[in-house]
């Protein structure tokens, strides 16, 4: 094993890859096509396409109605209606030799031509009939109105599309009403994926401990595919470095660029780098100055591209956006291929990475015309986590960091879209059904970051909705406390529900539990909840109560405690470990106990509430949210979920300030 391992060379500055990349192969595209516009999409266009007629080609009526002289009806009042003759009728598609003049006018369908003198359609609903050939005209119109004249969409030379343009299929309606039914585009390019390690397993199949699902592969191919080119899956490689040098050979003869994921990081194990090396010119850049991502490569076999991405998956996914589509994209012809990048304010500090620019996920929203960042801590290994953010923010190397309220550049992600809800709090499944009721309405993100740190968002104002069960000791009473605490102001509380929380464990082994001691007395393998969240406090509270009684310290029993630092980020994930024998008792909420048949033994009915800015309850999103919490069907949506409660104040306003 210690023949592979390997420093990294010199690393790349992430702004100079594509210029040393160019140093060595050709990333201009390789040829061009031409394609009928309904296989097009996602294609990029190799030439301007030019309208070659006006758009539309003729004046067209908007509606359904009457072309008029709007001079006509200058007069014209519902109480003072005026009346016209009706001289012929046009349908759409028809080219009718019609022509009328003062109090007269000519029935039209929407989409038909306008006649001559006509500059305005009057509705038909403003009109009514007498007679055969007669009108009144109850409202007036405008010259112009209800008219869409010639060349008002483009004119005849006018560039519709650019060259460089991927081709959406807005786009590709927008050619085809010019009449232009086959496009240029540049050559499409291939690509294939390989994802390397002995620890990865194919989704669909079955999983054993110490194995992952390869998620890395499904995400690259479908950004590849997004920005034009061809992309195959081709399945997992062992750690093996024969096997990986007869799969790159092999796709080296059919593909443009090969991708591997994973094996890149110069560890022990990882020998990806070291067949890369073999080719020629072979690695051009191992190492890039970014965290994460850092353990990219990128290599050559003449003019083929062979580029090496991080295993883990936000680092993957870092240097999938970051690297790999702007190389991918001079390859494609692609104009213009920079990321958006918008100027916000940053809602909390940051530091950089010394010798590193530090690429820093961040929460992008836009109020009233100016962009705030939050910025979220994600591990390189989180995959579920990756939607949970918009933006990247770069901290460059040899900044320190950056201080709140700092105006910093966001680098948007594809496909970025404006939050209408945002929820940031503690981890509850009824709280997530209840904002999945609006996901068919409104863009909504939630995040389960504990109740501490909901709050904590929501003070910055980046979110809309926080969800906490805090439980003050001193008053006994649930979040109120807290929003004093945390320097909470224009925000309301509204009444939640209840919630049994309480000790869940396999079968029988909660007979022997009624406290923090029993655990420790039967030396169970505890699983506690992060820091920060409702469960927690609940935890350290009992731990202290069972101190105190003792006359010993909150330390003491805590450090007797097997797991007392082993944390799950979540309910259902101490249920998971419980399940699958990695501990032997948590605390967690009825409902997920029942859902993983685990024994539950309760501790306490305690109060899940929603806090909200002010400011948000005047928007639609948030009143519709409001409605469902006090709405009588809360009380069939809760049956669903053993441990939970109505409670007589549930959807009410218990708290403002």
């Amino acid at each position: 094993m210690h023949q592979y391992r390997k420093l990294y060379h010199r690393l790349t500055p992430l702004s100079a890859v594509v210029e040393t990349v160019e140093e060595k192969v050709s990333l201009k595209p390789k040829g061009t096509e031409l394609i009928e516009i309904s296989r097009a999409v996602n294609r990029v266009l190799a030439e301007d396409v030019r309208a070659a007629v006006n758009i539309p080609p003729f004046n067209r009526s908007m509606v359904d109605g009457y072309a008029v002289i709007s001079d006509d009806l200058s007069e014209a009042y519902e109480n003072n209606p005026v009346k016209l003759r009706v001289v012929g009728r046009i349908f759409a598609g028809e080219r009718p030799k019609i022509e009328f003049k003062h109090g007269e006018c000519v029935e039209v369908a929407t989409g038909a031509l306008i006649p001559y003198p006509a500059d305005a359609v009057v509705p038909v609903e403003f009109t009514r009939k007498i007679g055969d050939d007669e009108i009144l005209v109850y409202n007036r119109v405008g010259h112009g109105e209800n008219v869409d004249y010639v060349g008002s969409d483009a004119v005849v030379g006018e560039v519709i599309v650019h060259k460089g343009t991927v081709l959406t299929p807005e786009l590709i309606g927008s050619i085809a009403s010019i009449g232009i039914r086959k496009v240029r585009v540049y050559s499409q390019v291939s690509a294939c994926i390989y994802s390397i390690g002995n620890e990865l397993v194919e989704p669909g199949e079955r999983i054993i401990e110490g194995q992952i699902y390869d998620s890395n592969a499904y995400m690259v191919a479908a950004h590849l595919q997004a920005s034009g080119v061809s992309a195959d899956i081709r399945g997992i490689i062992a750690d093996d470095f024969r096997e990986i040098k007869e799969k790159i050979d092999e796709a080296l003869q059919k593909y443009d660029v090969v991708i591997t994921i994973g094996g890149t990081s110069a560890g022990l194990e990882d020998i990806t780098y070291k067949v890369a090396s073999t080719y020629n010119p072979g690695i051009i850049v191992h190492g890039v100055k970014i965290k994460p991502g850092r353990p990219t490569f990128i290599a050559a076999n003449k003019d083929k591209l062979i580029v090496g991405l991080p295993g883990f998956p936000f680092s993957c996914l870092v240097a999938s956006e970051l690297i790999l589509i702007p190389i991918i994209s001079k390859i494609t012809g692609v104009k213009g291929a920079d990321r958006r990048v918008v100027e916000a304010f940053l809602l909390a500090p940051v530091r950089g990475k010394p010798g590193l620019t530090r690429i820093i996920p961040v929460l992008v929203r836009r109020r009233n015309d100016t962009y705030f960042a939050y910025p979220f801590m994600l591990r390189s290994s989180s995959a579920i986590k990756l939607t949970s953010f918009n933006g990247f923010l770069t901290i460059p190397e040899g900044i320190e960091g950056l201080s709140k309220d700092a105006k910093v550049k966001v680098i948007l992600r594809r496909g970025y879209r404006e939050e209408d809800i945002v929820f940031v709090g503690s981890h509850c499944p009824l709280a997530e059904e209840l904002l999945l009721k609006l996901r068919g309405k409104y863009n909504v993100k939630y995040l389960f970051v504990g109740s501490t740190g909901g709050l904590r968002v929501l003070k910055t104002g980046i979110s809309d909705i926080a969800g906490s069960h805090l439980l003050d000791p001193e008053t006994g009473q649930y979040n109120i406390p807290f929003i004093h605490r945390h320097g909470l102001k224009n925000v309301v509380v509204v009444r939640g529900y209840y919630r049994e929380q309480g000790f869940i464990a396999r079968k029988d082994a909660l007979k022997k539990v009624d406290s923090i001691l029993d655990i420790i007395k039967n030396n169970y393998r505890f699983i506690n909840r992060n820091k920060g969240s409702g469960t927690r406090v609940l935890v350290d509270l009992m731990i202290k109560n069972e101190a105190e009684e003792l006359g010993i310290s909150f330390r003491e029993i805590r450090n007797r405690i097997r797991g007392y630092w082993f944390e799950a980020r979540n309910h259902y994930s101490v249920a998971s470990l419980i399940k699958a024998g990695r501990a032997d008792i948590g605390v967690a909420i009825k409902y997920v106990a029942v859902l993983y048949g685990l024994d539950f033994k309760p501790i306490s009915r305690e109060i899940y509430d929603f806090i909200f800015t002010k400011n948000s309850l005047k928007h639609e999103p948030i009143r519709d949210f409001l409605a469902i919490l006090g709405d009588k069907a809360m009380e069939d949506i809760i049956k669903k979920y053993p441990g939970y409660h109505l409670h007589p104040d549930s959807g009410k306003v218990i708290y403002s300030c």
